[in-house]
């Protein structure tokens, strides 16, 4: 029996017999295969929803964005501002600092945990991210850049209405987004598979790390949808999130361990039943032969009385 992706992605979550059957009939290549399609999935999702919250920020901002960007130009590698800027729009914080480069300043000073980005413009370097993940750095003179106020107002409007820049910025996303997904979630993979390993000996199991592996590429489906949901909706991982996320790898890794455990209680019970009634049958087999074998003495003894009688009654008539 065959399943499709998607009837995989809903066994996984709503039916704990398929990992006997993983374990059993699957190889690893093919659950490699489901992880590789689910975490390409999970970065087309976010991929997608992230540009939609990207647009509508910034078709926000550019509306003030006179009023709240001050003069600046970058040029030759340096970065001027006529007066640095300390902004929250919309939990995003726009912070310019052209007295510092970047390596000169602590981002722990700038408390910048309860924002869900940042862009941080120092005199050499400009850092967009956030605490929980991380910061891409782009150095203005590697990266030949010479831009001022109003250019950079010009390329943002440009890029709204330009298809091409949001198809291609929408590739870049996914791109950057399955490697860390794909990263992340094959550490948690391992990671689970070594617990699956410690509950198996619990459960006095017999599997081989490979069949924990295959079973651990769909542990983590459910854990993996729950922080979909969470950075889709809320925009963050926050620590109801992160507690759901580990609670349902705990219960799912507890629960596929229990069916593999019932599995082989069942499959044992079969092959006991198996074994009671070839035995049966051999013993009913004894038994008919010895029985025709007893019937062939009473008939063979049956005739040798009438031969007997016959040949009395023949010595009489003489």
């Amino acid at each position: 029996m065959k399943f499709s992706f998607f009837a995989k992605l809903y066994l996984a979550i709503t039916d704990f017999r398929l990992y006997p059957y993983v374990v059993q009939k699957e190889k690893l290549k093919n659950a490699f295969s489901y992880f590789l399609t689910f975490v390409l999935l999970i970065s087309v999702i976010l991929s997608i929803t992230s540009m939609i919250k990207i647009t509508n920020w910034l078709n926000e901002f550019l509306i003030e964005y006179q009023e709240q960007i001050n003069a600046f130009h970058i040029e030759d590698g340096t970065l001027t501002v006529d007066e640095n800027m300390n902004i929250d729009f919309l939990r995003v914080k726009i912070y310019t600092d052209d007295t510092h480069n970047f390596d000169e300043v602590d981002l722990k000073l700038l408390d910048l945990d309860n924002y869900k980005a940042a862009i941080l413009a120092f005199k050499d370097t400009v850092a967009i991210g956030n605490n929980r993940y991380a910061y891409t750095l782009i150095n203005y003179k590697e990266s030949n850049m010479n831009i001022n106020k109003q250019e950079l107002f010009t390329l943002l409007m440009s890029v709204l209405q330009n298809p091409v820049y949001k198809v291609s910025f929408i590739i870049i996303l996914m791109i950057g987004m399955f490697i860390v997904f794909f990263v992340s979630r094959l550490f948690y993979v391992l990671l689970i598979t070594f617990m699956l390993m410690l509950l198996g000996m619990t459960f006095r199991l017999k599997y081989k790390f490979k069949d924990y592996m295959k079973v651990a590429f769909y542990v983590i489906t459910l854990p993996t949808i729950t922080e979909i949901i969470a950075l889709v909706c809320v925009g963050e991982l926050n620590d109801y999130a992160t507690i759901t996320y580990y609670l349902l790898c705990y219960v799912y890794m507890f629960y596929a361990v229990r069916a593999l455990k019932l599995d082989n209680i069942l499959t044992a019970t079969q092959e006991k039943i198996m074994s009671l009634k070839t035995e049966s049958e051999k013993a009913n087999s004894v038994l008919e032969k010895e029985k025709a074998s007893k019937d062939n003495k009473e008939v063979q003894e049956n005739k040798k009385e009438e031969s007997k009688d016959n040949q009395e009654d023949n010595n009489k008539h003489e």
